[in-house]
């Protein structure tokens, strides 16, 4: 069986975590799919979520108001290459159930963001570059319980993801202050 990119591994971790929770009217984060294995010989495995404070996971009071959020504090999911932060709540505007993934790592390899780039076509549509946003940026849009606008940004070694329903120049805004 192809194994993931430690990169798409992490995303992937926090990102199943929600792919089962909520009704129609709940949002969570997807990214499915996997990709060969890297030179680095597979993914490190994740650790079991946690609710405790974690190293590298902004606070939920952060990110709500960001994105437009009440927020708890996240879930974390940590593994050798960085931190997945699964945070729940509510949208402020309609009061709905609100699902935001944040992965941060730092140690992103030239050989991992470009296997990440690619692998993202076939997991997401309306792959889009952003420009002015690290050293390279995408958005793509994936669905899970509606439409799940989806952030990757690059600066130097540092990687940034953001996914959720919220408004994708939001998202763009939250992790540019994440890099």
């Amino acid at each position: 069986m192809p194994r993931a990119t430690p990169l798409l591994t992490l995303v992937i971790a926090g990102g199943l975590a929600l792919a089962g929770c909520g009704s129609s009217s709940d949002v969570g984060s997807s990214a499915a799919g996997s990709s060969s294995s890297p030179t680095t010989g597979g993914a490190p495995a994740a650790s079991a979520p946690t609710t405790a404070a974690a190293d590298g996971c902004p606070d939920a009071t952060k990110v709500g108001p960001a994105l437009g959020a009440n927020l708890q504090s996240p879930t974390v999911f940590t593994a050798a290459i960085g931190v997945t932060c699964q945070y729940t709540g509510r949208w402020a505007a309609d009061n709905k159930s609100a699902f935001v993934t944040v992965t941060i790592q730092n140690a992103e390899t030239d050989a991992a963001w470009a296997k990440y780039r690619e692998d993202a076509k076939g997991i997401g549509k309306n792959i889009k570059d952003i420009p002015n946003l690290g050293d390279d940026a995408f958005s793509m849009e994936t669905e899970s319980f509606g439409t799940i606008y989806n952030v990757s940004v690059r600066k130097g070694t540092r990687f940034v993801y953001v996914a959720s329903q919220a408004p994708l120049d939001q998202e763009i805004a939250l992790a540019r202050t994440l890099l």
